[in-house]
């Protein structure tokens, strides 16, 4: 009735999308742990009134789920027609995801010590 074999295009398929994968794991990883340092740093040296708004932001990015998040900033940059590639978007938002967490790790190391 039906055919699921695979084929060599379907393994083709999988191939491009496990290294499409990949690939955006090393861009968001890498950007999402330079600017989680940079956050926790930030956020350590400057007072709780300039921490504030970081602190907001940071709590909105770790509080909504990731689904949410890629579908709302696919929504939001088709609306401002920013024209940018879902692999630009899912980077960003994937990026800032990831800083969330990690500026949370390295302010809570940094006040540990």
């Amino acid at each position: 009735m039906f055919n699921t074999a695979l084929t060599l295009a379907d393994l083709g398929f999988l191939l491009q999308g496990a290294l499409m994968t990949l690939a955006v794991t090393a861009v968001s990883v890498t950007a999402g742990t330079v600017l989680g340092i940079i956050f926790g740093v930030v956020r350590n040296q400057v007072g709780p009134y300039w921490a504030m708004p970081l602190t907001f932001v940071l709590d909105i990015f770790r509080s909504v789920p990731l689904l949410i998040q890629l579908v709302l900033a696919n929504a939001f940059q088709a609306i401002a027609k920013l024209g940018w590639a879902p692999f630009t978007t899912s980077c960003v938002v994937l990026s800032l995801y990831t800083a969330a967490y990690c500026t949370e790790i390295v302010r809570g190391g940094i006040s540990s010590v």
